[in-house]
């Protein structure tokens, strides 16, 4: 999961700090819509080890070789939207991550078996 910070904050040392450097605003809130998708998961997950019973663990070299696609600008305007949406006001999760899904999946111009490989890797345990 990523998220945004404003302010100082205190984390564990398990967390990765990345300062994204965009001019613009918006750029950094689709980032984070990005990140957060689940074809970014994917990718990540699937080309990451755990040992054991352990969880996967972001490293900075792994989040470096992620391909990350721009999306076109109509994307992107959309991405920030969903993004913004005030809490009180998402409703269901799991549909504002399928609407988040659906840019990405277009922009990677992911084919439907690819949607539900994708899918069913990552509801698989472990």
């Amino acid at each position: 999961m990523s998220s945004v910070a404003y302010d100082e904050i205190v984390v564990k040392k398990d967390t990765c700090i990345t300062k994204a450097s965009f001019d613009e605003p918006n750029e950094r809130i689709a980032l984070l819509a990005i990140l957060n998708s689940s074809l970014m998961s994917f990718l990540y997950l699937s080309s990451s080890t755990a040992a054991g019973d352990d969880f996967r663990r972001a490293t900075l070299s792994g989040l470096r070789e992620l391909l990350i696609v721009t999306p076109d600008a109509k994307a992107m305007v959309d991405l920030v939207k969903l993004v913004e949406i005030p809490e009180k006001q998402v409703g269901d999760i799991a549909d504002l991550e399928r609407r988040i899904d659906a840019i990405m999946y277009r922009t990677y111009g992911a084919t439907g078996a690819e949607r539900e490989a994708t899918a069913k890797w990552l509801a698989k345990p472990g």
